[in-house]
């Protein structure tokens, strides 16, 4: 099955770029845009260090022909998009390649990483989807994804280990999904000024064919113990976001004001969503000053105000932004462990310009107010040592962006 599906997939994606080449002959030249990155969390703890953030687009268009391409590359991501596509309605194809590592090959607790947890995989998969907009201020999506998951251990963890439990059966996905956004809002000066309000959601199913039953461990319980042995063969899961925002500008000066949350049933730790960080690839689960994916649970909600404004030099932006993330005390992700707040907080300052007047730039620091972070090794835990904490993360996310 895993040799059908791969062959499958790259004999698409074969077909559409050589049709792409032929199609996209006439169009004036093609556009490129390529952000470049990198998030690093600070504080005592051993097991941290920088992820990359790499976002790369190709876009391709023949408008006489109502044709449009686009190759993509987020971080984890790579796909390749060919549609036909109009004023009101797009509809195409999109093969993809994924790659997970469970935020490089790490699943935290406060600080603490525990490498024999740790594992990694691939997701090819092929994409269908329909998008209408209707006027100016309603949009609908339709999709439908089949997707193949292949895992494979993490040959060396933080500190050396590899993978210790068991991994998931390699298995196949369904994912038929659909999403609407009411309103409209118009972004300027490269997405850093924006103005209007919208509310969206995004509903997805997903059928596992071919689980069976996964025993994962909750982290800080030794392996082999039974009390800390999670066993999971969920096959149906569904998933509902929702996003409010609304976003002012006045000369310059603006204000945004956001609100997001989800609700998720039948989920595990294989396919909870990752919740942290200033990651610009999470779209519902954004908290700076934590690590990306340090939460993973089934419902939550996080709420954001940002004041940006102009300063004098090389077209230079400030953003000051608080943030708040809520989660119930009671976490039905299958492996993953109740967290002891359910409120965590976190304050924000950005920087961004055109160094030269040429080259965007941004920089970002966010502070996790309510993160807990310990400067233990994960084997005095578990050998029965008393976690110690200390209040606090830091997070730097610097970035360079460019259209060519």
């Amino acid at each position: 099955m895993k040799k059908v599906m791969w062959s499958i997939c790259v004999s698409i994606c074969a077909v559409l770029l050589v049709f792409a080449s032929t199609a996209f002959a006439a169009e004036e030249g093609p556009k490129h845009f390529l952000l470049l990155g990198a998030d690093t969390p600070f504080s005592p703890s051993l097991y941290e260090g920088s992820t990359p953030i790499v976002s790369y687009r190709y876009f391709m268009r023949d408008p006489g022909n109502n044709l449009y391409g686009e190759y993509g590359l987020d971080t984890t991501l790579m796909f390749f998009i060919l549609s036909r596509k109009t004023d009101s309605i797009q509809i195409g194809i999109k093969p993809q390649f994924g790659m997970f590592t469970y935020s490089a090959y790490s699943d935290f607790d406060r600080g603490l990483n525990y490498p024999d947890r740790n594992f990694a995989g691939y997701a090819p998969g092929v994409e269908v989807f329909l998008e209408n907009k209707w006027g100016d201020y309603f949009t609908t999506k339709v999709k439908y994804l089949a997707a193949y998951y292949l895992y494979r251990e993490n040959e060396r963890g933080a500190v050396g280990r590899r993978t210790q439990i068991d991994l998931p059966n390699e298995h196949l996905e369904h994912k038929p999904g659909g999403e609407f956004q009411i309103g409209k809002v118009v972004t300027e000066d490269i997405g850093r000024i924006k103005s209007g309000a919208m509310i969206k959601a995004r509903y997805e199913y997903s059928r596992r064919v071919g689980y069976g039953t996964w025993v994962d461990v909750l982290p800080g319980y030794a392996l082999g113990d039974p009390s800390g042995e999670r066993a999971t063969s969920i096959e149906d899961t569904h998933k509902f976001w929702a996003k409010a925002g609304l976003y002012k500008n006045r000369r310059g000066y603006t204000l945004q004001m956001e609100i997001s949350g989800a609700y998720h049933t039948g989920v595990d730790r294989n396919n909870a969503e990752a919740i942290g960080s200033f990651n610009p690839g999470t779209e519902f689960s954004k908290i700076p000053g934590y690590y990306i994916g340090e939460f993973r649970h089934s419902e939550w909600a996080v709420s954001n105000i940002v004041l940006g404004m102009p300063i004098a030099f090389w077209n230079s932006r400030i953003a000051v932004g608080f943030y708040a993330l809520y989660m119930p005390q009671d976490n039905r992700v299958i492996g993953q462990q109740d967290y002891p707040r359910e409120l965590y907080r976190s304050v924000t300052l950005g920087l961004s310009t055109l160094l030269a007047d040429a080259l965007p730039f941004g920089i970002s620091y966010g502070y996790g107010i309510d993160a807990r972070r310990s400067d233990q090794r994960y084997q005095d835990v578990l050998a029965g040592e008393q976690v110690r904490t200390e209040k606090g993360n830091h997070e730097v996310f610097i970035y360079v962006y460019a259209a060519f």
